[in-house]
């Protein structure tokens, strides 16, 4: 059973919107960002890494000072190398 209710008058409402200031910039920015994740990530070979690439890094883990266990996870995860640091990319 549905509640009984009133419609006030709702088609009489107003509201104030606040101004949106896109600059250039914002929209470069978001263009990159769907550039980006629309990618697809093709191998390069003959030079090394750069900033920007991405890395499939295979990561397994050892407990310290023991030995590794057959029930180990392992997993490929992509890396982006950055100027001073990798970091974990969103991207599968």
């Amino acid at each position: 059973m549905l509640p009984e209710f009133e419609l006030g008058d709702y088609k009489n409402l107003s509201f104030e919107m606040p101004t949106m200031d896109v600059t250039d910039e914002d929209v470069t920015k978001a263009l990159e960002e769907m550039r980006e994740r629309a990618a697809a990530l093709a191998p390069v070979e003959g030079r090394p890494i750069q900033d920007g690439d991405f890395a499939q890094v295979k990561l397994l883990g050892t407990p310290e000072g023991g030995r590794r266990a057959a029930a180990s996870r392992q997993r490929a995860l992509p890396y982006r190398r950055g100027r001073k640091r990798w970091s974990r990319s969103t991207r599968t």
